[in-house]
């Protein structure tokens, strides 16, 4: 029983580095997709404030806009709007996304 239980510990400890591995991994995937997709109207960059069209925030603007979550911003990139072309994303490319967004938030 002790043996399962140490176990057990050992496993819940790692979750957060897991997830945390996963979380970058999700982040990376759409920094590449955002700077195929989207890097023509918004600014992409880590760092970078301005977007090439000025009436899109760039991403770290986004990031940046309290109350921002991931579920936000997939519902944003899967609701039409009039200044923004219509890019099919799956829903997995839409997390990734947010994922890379969420993580400019560390970035001065």
């Amino acid at each position: 029983m002790r043996k399962t239980t140490l176990i057990a510990a050992a496993l819940i400890c790692a979750l957060p580095a897991i997830a945390s591995a996963q979380d970058r991994d999700q982040a990376r995937r759409g920094e590449a997709l955002a700077r195929s997709t989207c890097v023509a109207c918004h600014g992409v960059g880590a760092g970078q404030a301005a977007s090439p069209i000025a009436d899109a925030p760039s991403f770290q603007t986004l990031a940046a806009t309290p109350g921002i979550t991931g579920i936000a911003i997939t519902v944003a990139l899967s609701t039409a709007h009039k200044t923004m072309p219509n890019i099919q994303l799956s829903p997995d490319e839409m997390r990734e996304i947010g994922a890379y967004i969420l993580s400019l938030r560390a970035v001065p």
